[in-house]
């Protein structure tokens, strides 16, 4: 009797990937209080744990018509792992004002055009939707003075998320049969969707297109491909996990479900994740793991909805790996009187610290003027947007005084801070200034 071809290389894939691995538990939260407690052993991960080379050529069978592993093994959800107590408080420290408008992927980027084929060279890979923004640990780690909740709390929001993040690291490698130590974390970001919010069906690391194959039958279908001719700002991601941090009477919305769309039937959902406190989904990054957001809605009108979740990516490689800078306290020099806000720093060790361009001082006869100033560069810098093409940056608000040009890339960004301390002022002409500076992953070169 003949062995089929994908049974020898899932059986050779076992033995060369072979190491040990630890069995996971997860903990059920107490209704009481909400500390974890009667561990529950997840006994599905008693076979041998995968480095990278072995869990990419899984992912790699996967996408073979006649493959035999199992997509749960691919992606799925993880309950009750983590504290209620700990989300509920991380989530009790962020307000609305604290989160930053962020990107995500373009309908006209995505998919297939008119003649069914791939979009070549054009379309967007990324625009700001409706109803979404981002907090990520650049943001957090830095104290605010003019923040809702003391610089005690911003320091313990911090190490919340830190340990939070952990917990989903951890919980993400083990749901995927990866050895302790392969997965590392590439982004972090809490993401807030208001009414609106939604995604559509994408990949993590690459631009897809439904292209025309025939299957076992004959029969022509359309199937989700990674588009070659198209470059993705972060190939090498590996997975992904997404951890509701609410639910949708905590935040007052409706819909707002993750779910998994159909590789072979132009991206229309086939499963979908509900919303609920401490879930946890976690998936691959390719086109066989296709996903979105279906879009959020007000539950009532008394309140703004906000469904909130901790999505991390994750890769292999130790150079992509994200860096976790220290948390850094409000510096007030008391030798000077200071009509300005303290300059920020950053660890010196942050391959992500942003360079300083310049500083433009800002006279006296200005400072009582200066949410008009900042306004005022607002409305120049989004008049300015579509050049050297459209939809090449986009410009928001970050906080009370600070303005972000975003690329449409993520490959850098801008930012004009005003009202930042002039150390170089001289006979007293001016006290504060916009310091302008840019900032860049370490290693994606900027696009523009």
């Amino acid at each position: 009797m003949m062995v089929p071809s994908h049974y020898v290389a899932l059986i050779l894939l076992q033995i060369i990937s072979f190491c040990p691995i630890a069995v996971a538990s997860e903990c059920v939260a107490t209704e009481k209080n909400g500390e974890c407690s009667n561990p529950v052993v997840n006994s599905k991960m008693s076979v041998p744990c995968l480095d990278a080379s072995a869990f990419q050529r899984r992912v790699a069978l996967s996408l073979s018509e006649d493959h035999v592993d199992s997509e749960q093994s691919l992606r799925g959800t993880i309950e009750n792992f983590l504290s209620y107590q700990d989300l509920e408080k991380l989530v009790s420290l962020l307000s609305p004002d604290d989160f930053v408008e962020a990107s995500g992927y373009d309908d006209s980027g995505e998919g297939k055009n008119s003649n069914g084929k791939s979009k070549l060279g054009g379309g967007r890979a990324y625009s700001a939707p409706t109803g979404y923004s981002g907090l990520g640990l650049k943001e957090l780690s830095h104290a605010k003075n003019n923040s809702h909740i003391s610089e005690e709390e911003q320091e313990e929001r911090y190490n919340l998320l830190l340990k939070i993040r952990h917990s989903a690291q951890s919980a993400t490698e083990t749901a995927l049969n990866l050895c302790e130590g392969t997965l590392l974390v590439d982004f972090t970001t809490i993401s807030e969707k208001t009414a609106g919010g939604a995604h559509r069906p994408h990949a993590d690391n690459c631009l897809h297109y439904f292209k025309d194959e025939p299957n076992a039958n004959g029969v022509i279908q359309k199937v989700a491909t990674c588009d070659p001719n198209r470059e993705h700002p972060y190939p090498n991601r590996v997975a992904a996990s997404i951890l509701y941090l609410n639910d949708p009477t905590s935040g007052n919305f409706d819909g707002g479900q993750f779910y998994f769309a159909n590789r072979t039937n132009n991206g229309e959902v086939e499963r979908s994740v509900e919303v609920s406190l401490g879930r946890m989904v976690y998936f691959t990054s390719g086109v066989e793991s296709l996903h979105g957001a279906l879009p959020v809605q007000k539950l009532s009108e008394s309140k703004v909805p906000r469904r909130l979740a901790l999505a991390m990516w994750y890769v292999f490689d130790p150079a992509l790996e994200e860096f976790v800078p220290s948390f850094q306290r409000v510096e007030n020099d008391a030798s000077r009187p200071r009509r300005g806000k303290p300059k920020k720093t950053y660890d010196p060790n942050d391959p992500e610290a942003p360079k300083e361009l310049f500083v433009i001082p800002i006279p006296n006869s200005l400072l009582e003027s200066m949410e008009t100033l900042l306004q005022s560069m607002g409305t120049f810098l989004v008049s300015k947007q579509n050049t050297p093409s459209i939809g090449s940056w986009k410009v928001g608000r970050y906080g009370d005084d600070t303005l972000h040009v975003l690329f449409k890339d993520h490959s850098a960004m801008f930012s004009l801070d005003f009202g930042v301390a002039y150390s170089k002022s001289r006979d007293n002409m001016a006290d504060t200034s916009i310091v302008v500076e840019r900032h860049t992953d370490g290693n994606k070169p900027p696009s523009l």
